[in-house]
């Protein structure tokens, strides 16, 4: 293997989570930050932002001398232009759940990517509720950003 496979990831992530979706016509999978809201209803999964190190490599005779770890920064955001939290917040956890299970289900841990040993879901993760400010005229948010950790040979 001789370059990163950054690209290649995320570009699979996308394509994973855009199969697993595509029956969903209020799902939207976006490579790259969101932008502004609407406050429909609506799923947005986001593949954003990617934090990296390479390194010398650890792993024996894998690769030509460099073991490359990232992480893959994903949202699940579930709005609606409702006052019902609870409903918006169920929702978001519910397709969080089928994006974990699509990745953990898609290629193998290696993300059918050549160079990579795993790309998994892991870490820490947080459930932010949210409302409009201006007294829910506009609707309420659940986000749910959760990695993907990658650990790959190069």
């Amino acid at each position: 293997m001789s370059g990163s496979t950054m690209a290649a990831t995320k570009r699979q992530i996308v394509d994973l989570l855009t199969a697993e979706f595509a029956g969903d016509s209020d799902v939207n999978v976006i490579y790259g930050p969101a932008g502004t809201r609407t406050f429909t209803t609506e799923i947005i999964v986001t593949v954003g932002n990617m934090t990296f190190t390479n390194t010398v490599a650890t792993m024996g005779d894998f690769g030509d001398g460099y073991d490359e770890t990232y992480d893959v920064a994903l949202v699940v955001e579930a709005t609606s232009a409702g006052t019902e939290q609870q409903i918006v917040t169920e929702r978001a956890l519910t397709f969080y759940d089928r994006a974990v299970s699509a990745l953990k289900a898609g290629p193998g841990d290696t993300a059918g990517i050549p160079g990579v040993l795993w790309a998994r879901p892991t870490g820490r993760g947080d459930v932010i509720e949210a409302a409009d400010d201006r007294t829910l005229r506009k609707g309420r948010s659940t986000a749910i950003p959760f990695n993907v950790n990658v650990m790959a040979v190069l």
